[in-house]
């Protein structure tokens, strides 16, 4: 009878031990998943800044170019080469749509160092239709980059306030 006691004490005792376990283990995974989320903040906030100013100086290189602050597009393509580096360097965000995002912002960079090298080209007559049609390339890719720069704090505000 005595042994009957025990071996069920001991099982409620097993069964107690097994519910505090599990309890615990789910703790330390939400734990982990915290901390996860905060060692993604710091990354996630560096490439909302890398990806804004990006976009800022592809908008203002035309104005700075007719002004004579650059000469030519070679700043232009190592803005978008160190831009490239700065965000590989960051590593896994865990933003799909934001990485997805990203070698478009590169891509319409080059597109308008392009763009802006067929506009100065000496061949070209400013009052010709080929002149006509690489300023409007100019213009829409600017526009493009204002458009995107604006939605930016939309489109990173849920991978920021979960971190």
């Amino acid at each position: 009878m005595l042994s009957n006691i025990i071996a069920i004490l001991a099982i409620v005792i097993a069964l107690l031990s097994a519910v505090y376990a599990r309890q615990s283990r789910q703790a330390a995974e939400r734990s982990n998943e915290i901390a996860i989320r905060q060692n993604l903040r710091p990354s996630r906030l560096r490439a909302f800044e890398l990806i804004k100013s990006h976009a800022k100086f592809c908008m203002k290189y035309r104005t700075a170019q007719v002004v004579g602050i650059y000469k030519g597009t070679t700043a232009l393509l190592d803005q978008c080469d160190d831009f490239k580096w700065e965000i590989e360097r960051l590593g896994p965000m865990e933003m799909p749509d934001i990485e997805a995002l990203i070698p478009q912002f590169r891509s319409k960079g080059v597109e308008l160092q392009r763009a802006l090298d067929r506009l100065n080209a000496k061949r070209h007559d400013p009052n010709s239709k080929e002149y006509e049609l690489a300023e409007d390339s100019v213009n829409a890719i600017v526009d493009w980059f204002s458009v995107e720069e604006k939605a930016l704090n939309s489109k990173f505000e849920k991978y920021l306030t979960s971190a």
